[in-house]
């Protein structure tokens, strides 16, 4: 009796050694990554001076992203997560340490489909350990926890690159984040996979890059996406033509409210649904990106970068859940991998067009298409009323 309570407590333990490596491998994956959100812009306009080259950067990234998802999710499942996120992070150091090298578009469009390979192939494979090392019962909290940790990133992450940008150059905002990749490369290989997670599982059914049992929370999170990439791209532009100070100041305050918005909203989704947590979190998006289009105080700014942090905060970690919720054991690379790769489609496509439309209508028109994209999306949640009720 005691060994099988012993059992049953081992089963249900988060904290193991594993999942807090992984933490914080994505930690310093992330803080790489988010160095590059106020640098990439103002390079690129330093480059070619147009939002919508912007935008066609971070789209080139996010479409490579999404290919590489569809193909390594499955393979991940075969042959285990490890050395996916390894080689990743090697192709995400490598481009990004030569982006200044070559100052021109066209080869910076070449190195951010390179890096978008890398972002793909580490994040999904990341993400799927996660889903793989948590609990049945504590998924929602679990991805709750993985995103705390690429959240701690986004803190001071954009304050850093804007410091080094102002003291010392572009090109050591590119060397610091190539650094970073080697070291949480590092420190993946330093991981032990665990044994059940690591043996080769059956083959997927063969129709399948898609994971069908993961498209409901994948559609929502693509929808979600578009609207997303007007903040991840566009907020250092808009504050400075808006003269609204740091830009680095909107994403840390962003980050500090998703530290407790994303374990809170795991730990809730794990209780009482997913549909509960998400559908009031994607109101809050919608009302937020709608805020934007009138925000020319640093306030508002503020007011928006804490309504983001809740809204995102809760949506995404639950609907992350969702879409491992409803796959298979040997599916959980290929459900996170569709589940990514939509979420990346959105943000890529949402760059593209947002930014076409900035050039063409200014910032206000942008963030106003942007919060009629987020009521579209919880209307797409909300739709199907089954989603609405409890979601394990």
């Amino acid at each position: 009796m005691g060994a099988t309570v012993r059992a049953s407590e081992d089963r249900e333990r988060l904290l193991t050694p594993s999942f807090g490596l992984i933490c914080g491998v994505t930690a310093v994956t992330f803080f790489a990554f988010y160095l590059l959100l106020p640098t990439v812009p103002i390079y690129v306009k330093q480059i070619a001076g147009d939002e919508s080259q912007v935008g066609l950067a971070f789209g080139v990234l996010t479409v490579s992203a999404v290919l590489i998802r569809l193909f390594a999710g499955r393979q991940s499942d075969r042959y285990g997560k490890k050395y996916f996120i390894v080689g990743g992070l090697l192709l995400s150091g490598v481009s990004t340490a030569l982006y200044s090298v070559w100052p021109h578009m066209l080869p910076l469009y070449v190195l951010r489909f390179i890096h978008g390979a890398g972002w793909g192939m580490t994040t999904m494979a990341a993400g799927a350990l996660v889903a793989e090392l948590a609990p049945r019962s504590r998924r929602g909290e679990a991805m709750g926890y993985y995103g705390l940790f690429s959240n701690i990133s986004l803190s001071f992450a954009p304050v850093v690159a804007a410091w080094v940008l102002v003291n010392q150059s572009i090109g050591a905002v590119f060397l610091v984040s190539a650094v970073l990749c080697g070291v949480a490369a590092l420190g993946t290989l330093a991981m032990a996979e665990p044994r059940r997670i690591f043996v080769r599982l059956a083959d997927p059914p063969p129709s399948a890059l898609l994971s069908r049992k993961a498209l409901f929370p994948s559609a929502v999170i693509f929808l979600l996406g578009i609207s997303y990439a007007s903040l991840m791209t566009f907020i250092p532009l808009f504050a400075q033509a808006r003269h609204l100070g740091n830009e680095g100041l909107f994403f840390t305050v962003y980050a500090v409210v998703m530290l407790a918005a994303r374990p809170l909203s795991g730990r809730l989704s794990d209780r009482f649904g997913r549909g509960v947590v998400v559908g009031p979190s994607l109101a809050i998006m919608a009302i937020a990106f709608g805020l934007l289009a009138v925000t020319w105080d640093q306030w508002t700014l503020a007011v928006v970068a804490v309504l983001t942090g809740v809204g995102f905060g809760g949506a995404h970690p639950s609907l992350m859940a969702l879409a491992v919720d409803r796959s298979g054991e040997n599916e959980r690379g290929v459900a996170m991998g569709t589940f990514m790769a939509a979420f990346d489609l959105g943000i890529g496509i949402g760059a593209v067009v947002l930014g076409a439309v900035a050039t063409a209508f200014g910032f206000g028109t942008m963030y106003a298409a942007a919060g009629l994209v987020g009521c579209v999306t919880l209307l797409a949640f909300v739709a199907p009323g089954r989603w609405v009720r409890r979601q394990r």
